[in-house]
């Protein structure tokens, strides 16, 4: 119930009561460093473009919760596409709900996703980007997360693609899997969602992903936590003619969401859901 949570003096909406439900693998130190580069950083920006084209095409006018919001940046994007957006932010770590918070952003929920009403906050569409991966039982979660929507919700996830991509990224932030499209679709459809949409995207960071990252963990290379944080900070902070470069590339992808064409490969992967029937 939404009247378990009160706003408390930071702005933040906070449980009164009761335990949290489930459980989430996210290092907190990652989600201060993620707000020291999103803004400036071409990943999250295109990832955001991603993002907002699929809402824009599936459910422009619906409320929108987004789940594991982390600092409140997937939002922001989408309200420089959406300025009327109704919203909510549900996220587990209170730093990022801070960070959110600075943001000029409101409606921040500091809870596990299983604990916020969203059939009471009347939402139509919620976000998973890049969260289910941290979820050890993901199955259990979705089927959970489905029975507590609305009929007719949409559902928005992104994650990495490919088990054969396993790196060091993914140990030290608490990956359990990486995921294709077909292993996202069974995902919702297990969870008695109705796959709408599903594309690859960054298909021009594969080869890149492949010799920098891939190739030497598979060659026995090992990083600790602070040589995997520089080389994301690294990766991720490329010069202005790097990006000029993947500019052209970024529009083509962009061009064939707006077709809602698949893009037949890519480093991430995001999967559009509806729930179509009444839990069983």
């Amino acid at each position: 119930m939404m009247s378990d949570f009160c706003r408390n003096e930071d702005g933040i909406y906070t449980r009164v009561h009761g335990e949290r439900t489930g459980k989430i693998y996210y290092p907190d130190l990652f989600t201060d460093i993620c707000f020291r580069v999103e803004e400036t950083n071409f990943w999250f920006n295109n990832r955001n473009d991603i993002i907002s084209q699929a809402v824009q095409h599936f459910s422009p006018d619906s409320i929108f919760a987004d789940i594991g919001a982390g600092n409140g940046y997937q939002v922001t994007g989408l309200l420089k596409k959406l300025p009327s957006l109704q919203y909510y932010l549900v996220e587990p770590n209170y730093n990022g709900c801070i960070n959110a918070s600075t943001r000029g952003l409101d409606k921040i929920y500091n809870c596990m996703a299983l604990d916020f009403d969203y059939k009471e906050a009347n939402v139509g569409a919620v976000g998973l980007f890049d969260v289910i991966e941290h979820i050890a039982e993901d199955s259990i979660f979705m089927r959970e997360l489905a029975d507590r929507l609305p009929l007719k919700s949409y559902v928005y996830i992104t994650v990495p693609s490919y088990q054969m991509f396993w790196n060091d990224m993914d140990e030290i932030t608490g990956h359990f899997r990486r995921y294709t499209r077909s292993t996202l679709s069974e995902l919702g459809k297990t969870a008695g969602l109705t796959p709408v949409y599903s594309s690859y995207f960054f298909s021009y960071l594969t080869l890149p992903y492949l010799l920098f990252r891939v190739g030497p963990y598979r060659l026995g290379s090992r990083l600790n936590q602070e040589e995997v944080i520089q080389s994301e900070l690294k990766a991720h902070s490329l010069s202005a003619l790097v990006s000029a470069a993947f500019s052209p590339l970024h529009r083509m992808e962009m061009t064939m969401f707006h077709h809602k064409k698949p893009i037949p490969f890519g480093n991430s992967c995001i999967a559009v859901f509806q729930k179509q029937h009444p839990s069983k």
